[in-house]
């Protein structure tokens, strides 16, 4: 297989350690030739006090931007890990190991314990827009709150917009106008709209409160006056 590499003295320091180190991958998975553009993640080490399926999307991003082969995302896995994680990696039978699926399906049920927990759908229905709060900034805080739900299709967003916002504001008012709210990118088109027009307006008044502010008057100040004690005749 000419396509190997022969020659150690060209690995890289990286590749070297690897070498080193007992790791559960097949003679084929060691011996695949380790690209020359090949870049560590740099996506932090997981310990295995996290969620796991945060650290394997992130480290997937990676080797998927990099074009990177499944074998070298063998490799390159142990390097973003520590702890426990790395222990548990060191656990492995040697050899079990050909190819990434066999790497990341194990490593995701092992600190699966870890795993956040998603909310249910029905959580949405309790962010509901705070008095004073406006309309950009419920929408903000339930964009925030959104990822922490299960998966939901997009009628029980709608549903949970819709009884959120404020019954007696504006947004509700023209969208009460049509018995169907239509889709959620409608919804974000209006929602828009009157965003504008509550900043607009914010921006007038504080303008108009600013005008009307009376100037501070100068702070006066009395001359200090000195009065020469007279020394008392002994």
């Amino acid at each position: 297989m000419a396509f190997l590499i022969e020659n150690r003295e060209n690995w890289s320091a990286t590749e070297d350690l690897m070498q080193h180190t007992n790791l559960p991958f097949t003679d084929w998975v060691m011996r695949f030739p380790m690209p020359g553009s090949f870049k560590v993640p740099l996506i932090g080490e997981y310990d295995g006090s996290g969620d796991p399926s945060d650290h394997m999307e992130s480290f997937r991003a990676h080797i998927i931007l990099h074009e990177t082969p499944d074998e070298i995302a063998c490799r390159a896995f142990p390097l973003t890990l520590k702890a426990v994680a790395k222990e548990w990696l060191g656990s492995l039978n040697p050899k079990s190991v050909d190819n990434f699926g066999h790497l990341g399906q194990p490593f995701l049920g092992q600190f699966l314990a870890t795993r956040r927990r998603k909310k249910n759908p029905a959580y949405l229905l309790s962010l509901v827009q705070g008095k004073g709060e406006t309309l950009k900034d419920y929408l903000l805080r339930f964009n925030r709150e959104k990822p922490a739900v299960e998966s939901t299709d997009e009628q029980t967003i709608l549903s949970a917009l819709m009884h959120g916002i404020q019954t007696e504001g504006p947004l509700m008012a023209e969208l009460s106008k049509r018995p169907k709210t239509g889709t959620l990118r409608q919804f974000n088109s209006k929602a828009e709209k009157f965003i504008n027009q509550e900043e607009t307006i914010s921006a007038l008044l504080k303008s108009k409160a600013a005008e009307n502010k009376p100037a501070a008057n100068p702070v006066m100040t009395k001359p200090r006056v000195f009065v020469e004690k007279k020394k008392k005749d002994r």
